[in-house]
């Protein structure tokens, strides 16, 4: 973080981790691109690595925040994830209003069957 002149910070780096149910960090990284959501596909791949090296095995379900949705990230091979589509704010919103949120690729066929898996009570839960 660096001092901005008018006050607050600046973010200077976009840092991501993986961690496990329990808390242990499987993946990390650090890059300059400020979007969540490149980093995805990488973090996936290292945390499903460190996982199998530990003897841990597969890695069930990943969870993700809104900052990580991309039809890449939902359509990529890999452990099973739940990513959301959107955040808690607009959501609501939305679910007020019985609209969609806007933006992006939201009527792609794989962030709608997203949004469908998140209303179950699985998706709810996890």
């Amino acid at each position: 973080l660096q001092p901005r002149p008018g006050g607050g910070w600046l973010q200077g780096y976009n840092v991501q981790a993986v961690a496990s149910s329990d808390g242990f960090v499987l993946a990390t990284s650090v890059s300059n691109n400020p979007s969540d959501a490149t980093a995805f596909i990488d973090l996936m791949h290292a945390a499903c690595a460190a996982a199998q090296q530990m003897g841990a095995g597969p890695i069930g379900t990943i969870l993700a925040d809104a900052g990580y949705l991309s039809v890449d990230n939902l359509t990529a091979p890999g452990p099973d994830r739940l990513i959301a589509v959107g955040k808690r704010r607009d959501l609501e919103r939305a679910a007020r209003d019985d609209t969609s949120p806007q933006g992006g690729d939201q009527s792609h066929p794989a962030i709608q069957a997203m949004r469908a898996r998140l209303k179950t009570p699985d998706g709810i839960a996890a």
